[in-house]
């Protein structure tokens, strides 16, 4: 296996979604690389740099806030609170109303955000 599929989602969005070959970013822990075939662990993500290592050789950089990470052989997901490029300027302040979706627009993100928790919460006994 030389690559494998990433996904982040926020509240508002599904940032990223496709297969690269590895991604770097900070925990709790500290700073970790995660490759294919990893096994499987959840991480709480501290504020830093993730650094996405595309199939085709590219390097894109984010600035996350914090979150958890669920890393299987084959997908990593990453849920965070808040994250942007790294190139990209600043986001204006965008009216509330924007934002607003429907429970069934974020039900994949509050349900991994569930299963993390209680993933968590049985490897803290």
């Amino acid at each position: 296996m030389t690559d494998f599929s990433l996904q982040i989602i926020t509240p508002t969005e599904k940032f990223f979604d496709d297969r690269i070959e590895w991604v770097e970013y900070n925990t709790t822990d500290g700073y970790v690389g995660v490759l294919p075939g990893h096994v499987p662990t959840v991480q709480i993500i501290a504020k830093g740099e993730l650094v996405i290592h595309t199939t085709d050789g590219r390097i894109k950089k984010a600035n996350a806030e914090t979150g958890f990470s669920r890393i299987m052989p084959d997908l990593v997901t990453i849920l965070a609170g808040k994250i942007s490029w790294a190139d990209s300027p600043e986001e204006e302040q965008v009216d509330p109303n924007t934002l607003r979706k429907t429970e069934t627009e974020n039900a994949d993100f509050y349900k991994m955000e569930a299963e993390l928790k209680k993933t968590l919460g049985e490897l803290t006994k």
